[in-house]
């Protein structure tokens, strides 16, 4: 049976909280990197080092944190994140990006049920046919999911894509 980490803990929220979450580690980050780079001394400036936690503050600070339509509210993910007190950048960064996979596959599964009611033409319940008021409002609630899975897939992967120099590169 395998043990389980001390350092993994398993976050559920809604959708909202869990981008919020990790739009706010990445502008940590961000700062932490930035910090690093704006305090080198003269003589490192130039060092891969420094010039690598540049880039990595510059694609960082780039993101914007897409907003959650409204309709959107009670939909909730769940993910894993490494809790460690000594947590590597990349870590960290790995911790947003799980959050932002967790919406995305909340927001899929969404347009998936979505689509199920929109087809079935029944209400929420099953018991009666949507009004074209209720299918309109399906179908605007579908849109703006896609959208938000869009957003946050940019997200996720320009983040993802940030590298981290290691302690002594």
């Amino acid at each position: 049976m395998a043990r389980k980490s001390k350092y993994i803990k398993t976050e559920d929220a809604c959708i909202a909280d869990a981008i919020s979450s990790a739009f706010s580690q990445l502008e940590d980050l961000a700062s932490e990197c930035r910090e690093v780079v704006d305090n080198a001394p003269e003589n490192l400036r130039d060092s891969q080092r420094i010039t690598t936690l540049g880039e990595a503050a510059d694609a960082l600070e780039s993101l914007s944190e897409p907003s959650v339509p409204d309709g959107l509210d009670d939909v909730r993910c769940q993910w894993q994140e490494n809790i460690h007190p000594r947590a590597s950048r990349a870590q960290r960064r790995d911790n947003a990006t799980a959050a932002l996979s967790a919406v995305y596959s909340a927001l899929e599964d969404h347009i998936a049920e979505l689509d199920e009611r929109i087809e079935s033409g029944k209400t929420e319940d099953g018991t009666t046919d949507l009004t074209q008021d209720q299918r309109d409002e399906l179908e605007s609630q579908k849109s703006d999911a896609e959208e938000l899975m869009g957003e946050v897939e940019r997200a996720r992967d320009e983040a993802d894509g940030v590298e981290f120099p290691g302690m002594f590169g």
